[in-house]
């Protein structure tokens, strides 16, 4: 049975606990539903805009900081690597769909 150490982070075996591969992947999802609260609660409120972009701010700061946690995961080779990769996907997908998309048409 592995034991990790509360200090570090790290198992006997020398492998950190993948904190920042689960962060990754869950950051995009909290920021999504950051967006999807505000957008439901100010449904076609003019004077809402500016919250909504700030929403959308919010969204975009999160799939960037998920981006990063999981190149950190990645970079401190973390149990679960394919948490990393999920995250990476999870955050860099939709930028890649839409450059794709945008230069297939």
């Amino acid at each position: 049975m592995v034991n990790p150490d509360a200090s570090t982070g790290m198992s006997q075996q020398g492998n950190p606990r993948p904190l920042c591969g689960t962060l990754s992947i869950v950051l995009p999802f909290i920021g999504f539903g950051v967006y999807l609260a505000i957008g439901l609660l100010l449904t076609g409120d003019k004077e809402s805009t500016p919250l909504l972009f700030t929403a959308l701010i919010i969204l975009f700061l999160s799939m960037v900081a998920g981006g990063f946690l999981a190149l950190i995961a990645l970079r401190r080779k973390e149990r679960l690597p394919f948490l990393a990769l999920l995250g990476l996907l999870v955050n860099a997908g939709p930028w890649i769909y839409g450059f794709v998309h945008r230069h297939i048409q």
